[in-house]
């Protein structure tokens, strides 16, 4: 029993290895490149990227909302939080 779980720890470690040198292989192109081009494709679709300084509660609550409503990123959080000041702002 003990030589089972030793080979079977072992192909399940070079099947982990095997699968990280995929991943890190999936491309010839640096990742720098697909950084790059992916953040050319964003501004060709009229995106920006805005770093800000907030406090740490804020991003608790933030990521809060976005594990409780399922989101992959707090991005769409933080454009319908702009949309909704911005609208109460014009109002004003």
């Amino acid at each position: 029993m003990r030589r089972l779980q030793l080979i079977d720890l072992i192909v399940a470690r070079s099947e982990r290895i095997a699968l990280h040198e995929t991943m890190m292989n999936r491309s010839d192109q640096p990742s720098t490149d697909r950084v790059n081009a992916l953040r050319a494709r964003r501004r060709a679709a009229g995106r920006v990227i805005l770093n800000a300084d907030i406090p740490a509660e804020l991003m608790l609550c933030l990521d809060e909302i976005k594990a409780k409503r399922g989101v992959g990123s707090r991005t769409p959080l933080i454009e319908e939080a702009l949309r909704l000041l911005i609208e109460n702002e014009m109002r004003a």
